[in-house]
């Protein structure tokens, strides 16, 4: 969106916040519940897990990236992250497919499967916003 303002394609003076969604952690009902209290937990937590699954697509997955990043663990997970693309995070864990889903809260809160969701702390930026503007003309 950024980049279209800068193009001067869609003016950045209508850019209104719509939505903001944490980044929540699935796992399945019977496993304890991932300690990810602090940015130190979630990291922790993220090393020791056997697999992770997050899709690539949508929010979640450039939040993953730089949460990963961040921690300065992205290689580390690499090995033990399941990218998925025609189902969810929760979907995902509860066909085990992996211990530990990501995907947006608002996504896990609705799931009706044997899992559960766990909001991040803000302070491990786990929030993504999402924003509308208006077209300056059609492209």
């Amino acid at each position: 969106m950024d980049d279209l303002i800068k193009q001067g394609k869609v003016d950045g003076a209508g850019k209104t916040v719509v939505a903001r969604s944490g980044v929540g952690v699935t796992a399945a009902k019977n496993a304890p519940r991932p300690a990810i209290g602090s940015a130190e937990e979630l990291k922790r937590t993220l090393l020791a897990a056997r697999s992770i699954t997050y899709s690539a697509q949508g929010a979640t997955g450039p939040t993953m990236k730089k949460i990963l990043e961040s921690f300065g663990i992205s290689e580390a997970m690499n090995a033990k992250t399941v990218i998925i693309d025609k189902i969810t995070a929760p979907q995902a864990v509860a066909a085990g497919q992996a211990d530990m889903g990501f995907t947006q809260i608002s996504e896990s809160s609705m799931r009706r499967k044997p899992s559960w969701p766990v909001r991040c702390r803000p302070r491990c930026r786990c929030t993504r916003t999402f924003s509308s503007l208006m077209a300056r003309y059609w492209v």
